[in-house]
């Protein structure tokens, strides 16, 4: 039963992450504004997904989930806010050099970090 409680917390959080990129990528294009303006919803969603998941399973349990959820806004969400022409205030040739692997870790330890803040709360 751990798995199916987990998943279904992580697939909130990538639901979550999903639909942010995609209206905020849209918002930002058509009300011209920064994308990156939205980067705090995206941190709460982090910190939501490690305090849920530390409710019920504890503290490692809540890193790796909120670290998934940040692989995947580091991925498929960063192809969706592309694709989606999200105002991010560079332009293509800048966006191509923020290599994969970049965005990568720098999510895992965004992630990481909001995700402890998430168990910090839960265990109050």
């Amino acid at each position: 039963m751990i798995l199916n409680g987990l998943v279904l917390i992580m697939i909130l959080g990538i639901g979550l992450i999903t639909v942010i990129n995609a209206l905020g990528s849209i918002a930002s294009r058509k009300f011209k504004f920064n994308y990156g303006f939205l980067t705090p919803i995206s941190l709460g969603i982090y910190l939501l997904i490690g305090y849920l998941i530390s409710k019920e399973y504890g503290l490692i349990y809540a890193l790796v989930g909120s670290c998934i959820v940040g692989v995947y806004d580091a991925t498929a969400g960063w192809q969706l806010s592309v694709a989606l022409k999200a105002n991010t205030g560079l332009d293509d040739e800048h966006l191509e050099k923020i290599t994969l692997s970049y965005r990568i870790i720098g999510m895992i330890g965004i992630a990481m970090v909001f995700g402890f803040i998430g168990h910090f709360i839960a265990q109050l």
